[in-house]
């Protein structure tokens, strides 16, 4: 029997309901399920600052809440807290989770999604991990270390688009819905005709206060109705309620129903025609699921009041701003029955992929796959990458398939994540900014022009090429392909001491600023573009060395594929989608007035904000409505395949995604230095915003002009088409490692 461990903690009751409603469901389909709260069970200081600490300041204190809750949504001062967690309870968490064996483990709180994909990531963890993510937004915490999750089951399409703008692969997310109680996925049966108009009053597990001021405006109207009300674990309340209006009939013609903690939710959602209440995670589940009609009145800040807004934007609740409001409301919609069959209506279509047997499903396909082992395996070819990057981890993909259709048996490393987990965590979140930062230092010990090359030999030698040939060693690699600039130097260190019949391979993709690549001991240079070569040559490498060939691109490619990223991300896809790759600030223009136009020209513009916060905040303003930020990307070609047009700075690695996607690209390059250094792959290239607003404008206007960049844009695929690939350059080498015998420079094991 397959075992399944869900995870949760005590932050409120939803986390906890959504992980006992699976556990009902797996039990029932043959799993055997553990329901475990590990900072409970494990480390009662943690569970004393994180589930009381939040308990006390959601009842006490929620505006506090909801200023901490939006801070949390910037990843420094997230991580600074989630990793003061992750030092006190990780080891407790896996050991809970050693000791329990599971075959599966399911987390329906963030901290410990957060916690599992850092553990997976980190490769302290094999077991797949499957996250619900229990809101309708999601929360930097779920996905901050998404690359150790296999699944994210969400509420809504909305919730999935929100996690692929943040980076999320689309194909870990599903949207089958939180997971609630078997019974409320029975749909509402008709509501008797004549029966009392009946509202349904909630606020919570821990009931708040204010419920007793929305009582009293329901009692306020002037129809007649059904009062019911639910007080939940607010014994309190419950008792002043039933001596202010007592349990039954009023002379005025409304019937009161008071209950405190209920399991009969369902049955209550089923007899009433609309329900009154906080927007948690579960209570908006379960609703839209009974397809019942909702009036928000009050709710926490944080994911609450997001909750609310998507609702509200999906027209499937009504939000007021004050409780003196609610009786005014109430009397509208009782008036108006067309109105809440047209939130049925919405609700309905936000529930129409819900599904807890789906979940189930999932469950049952993560729980037949091979757990994640570390160590290797001998290879013909092992590809050596920084694992941070996306453009050159995309390249690297492309390869790996190049080779192993040619036979070769190849594997691709993320090095440094093996060597400096830490410092990878860091580049990989934002490795633009840690490149700015290490340049000087680059500088400094002269590796670049090797002005100082004792003492940066000393350190490679001395401190990583022992973790290196660890990690290199039991893959017995007969050629090492690097695409990141240190394993070229630690590369060329472990040929030359450990294995000198290998075969060094650098990737270059742009034009290279300094001697960074070259070393004696490089057997062969890829370059995509005569520029890459011509720069090589002149920094001093053997031009026998230098080989240009096309550039690996996926295989996988397609338009639908790309399409269906693009509906994704957009209501409206039949509107021309601009795509702007603003990873650096410098990458795109900074005139407000620029982003102005985008918003009023006729595209419909998504754009890449990555690490670039200003850019981010500022198309993100409301007034831009038809501009779409997106901080990450699991696949830029997705991304760029889902554009009628691109705009970037002109990296090789974008440009020819481009190319492949049949996708004119516009180079934006204000910068003279940094013009020099990217291949000239841009169909266009323009400065300044000015020049760039002026070809934007005549791309929309004129259908020559289109037409125009689209045959430049096929002459240069048909070009690209004719080049020697990279895997046939490595397969003459390897060949002629072969030819040549152990003796002669052949493979043998080091």
């Amino acid at each position: 029997m397959r075992k399944v461990l869900l995870l949760t903690l005590a932050t409120g009751a939803g986390h906890n309901y959504a992980a006992g409603s699976l556990r009902e469901k797996l039990e029932s389909e043959g799993f055997e399920a553990e329901l475990l709260d590990p900072f409970r069970s494990g480390d009662r200081l943690l569970d004393v600052l994180v589930s009381g600490g939040y308990n006390t300041m959601a009842k006490r204190s929620p505006t506090l809440y909801g200023k901490i809750y939006r801070l949390a949504e910037k990843d420094v001062a997230n991580e600074t807290v989630i990793n003061l967690i992750k030092r006190k309870g990780l080891k407790n968490l896996l050991s809970q989770i050693d000791d329990r064996s599971p075959d599966l483990i399911i987390s329906t709180h963030p901290i410990l999604t957060f916690l599992l994909g850092a553990a997976r990531e980190e490769e302290r963890l094999t077991l797949p991990v499957m996250a619900v993510v229990t809101d309708y937004i999601g929360h930097y915490t779920y996905m901050a270390h998404h690359g150790g999750i296999d699944a994210y089951i969400t509420g809504s399409a909305f919730t999935k688009r929100d996690l692929i703008r943040r980076g999320v692969p689309e194909h870990k997310v599903f949207t089958y819905g939180i997971p609630i109680r078997q019974e409320f996925y029975q749909p509402r049966p008709c509501r008797p005709e004549g029966d009392l108009f009946t509202v349904l009053v909630m606020a919570g597990s821990m009931g708040l206060t204010k419920m007793e001021k929305v009582i009293g405006q329901v009692m306020g109207c002037p129809q007649p109705l059904r009062m019911v009300a639910v007080c939940g674990n607010n014994e309190e309340m419950r008792e002043d309620l039933e001596k202010t209006y007592g349990q039954g009939m009023q002379a005025d013609g409304k019937e009161v129903v008071i209950y405190g903690f209920t399991r009969e939710v369902a049955r209550l959602m089923d007899e009433a025609d609309l329900m009154i209440t906080k927007p948690g995670g579960l209570t908006v589940s379960e609703a839209i699921a009974k397809r019942m009609p909702l009036l928000i009145p009050y709710m926490i800040p944080g994911q609450e009041e997001e909750n609310a807004n998507l609702l509200e934007t999906e027209g499937a609740a009504v939000r007021v701003e004050r409780i003196r409001e609610v009786g005014p409301m109430l009397t509208t919609l009782m008036q108006r029955p067309d109105l809440l069959e047209i939130m049925q209506r919405n609700l309905g279509h936000l529930a129409q992929a819900h599904s807890l047997q789906a979940v189930v499903q999932k469950a049952w396909e993560l729980t037949e796959k091979e757990p994640v082992v570390s160590g290797g395996h001998p290879v013909d070819v092992l590809i050596l990458t920084g694992g941070f990057s996306r453009g050159y981890g995309d390249a690297a993909r492309a390869l790996q398939e190049e080779l192993q259709a040619s036979g070769r048996e190849t594997q691709t490393l993320p090095l440094l994540q093996k060597l400096s987990p830490g410092l990878h965590r860091k580049m990989k979140r934002s490795y633009l900014r840690y490149l700015h930062t290490m340049e000087p230092l680059y500088d400094l010990l002269g590796l670049g022009r090797r002005i100082r090359p004792n003492l940066m030999d000393s350190l490679g030698l001395r401190v990583y090429l022992p973790l290196f040939a660890r990690w290199v060693e039991p893959y017995k690699p007969r050629l090492l392909v690097t695409f990141f600039y240190p394993w070229v130097f630690l590369g060329a260190h472990y040929k030359r001491k450990v294995n000198p019949w290998l075969k060094l391979v650098a990737f270059i993709p742009e034009v290279p600023e300094d001697r960074k690549f070259i070393h004696r001991e490089v057997d062969a240079y890829l370059v995509p573009h005569e520029a890459v070569a011509r720069r090589l040559e002149e920094l001093g490498a053997d031009p026998q060395k230098i080989h240009r060939a096309a550039f690996p691109l996926p295989q996988a490619f397609s338009k639908s594929k790309a399409r269906a990223f693009r509906q994704s991300l957009l209501e409206d896809t039949e509107a021309p989608v601009l795509v702007l790759l603003g990873e650096e600030e410098a990458w795109l223009p900074r005139e407000e007035s620029f982003y102005q136009w985008l918003a009023d020209s006729g595209f419909h513009t998504v754009v890449l904000t990555g690490e670039n916060r200003w850019l981010e905040k500022l198309v993100s303003r409301d007034s831009f409505s038809r501009i779409v930020p997106v901080r990450s990307v699991d696949d830029l070609a997705d991304l760029i395949g889902a554009g009628d047009l691109v705009v970037g700075r002109p990296y090789t690695i974008a440009t020819y995604e481009a190319l492949a996607a049949d996708v004119p690209f516009i180079g934006y390059c204000p910068d003279e230095e940094k013009r020099f250094m990217s291949a000239p792959h841009g169909v266009r290239t323009v400065q300044d915003a000015e020049t760039l607003t002026e070809l934007l404008g005549q791309w929309l206007e004129s259908e020559p002009f289109r037409e125009e960049l689209g045959r430049e844009v096929a002459k240069r695929r048909d070009q690209y088409r004719e080049d020697t690939t990279y895997a046939e350059v490595i397969g003459r080498l390897l060949a002629g490692q072969e030819d040549a015998g152990p003796e002669k420079g052949g493979h043998q094991d080091g």
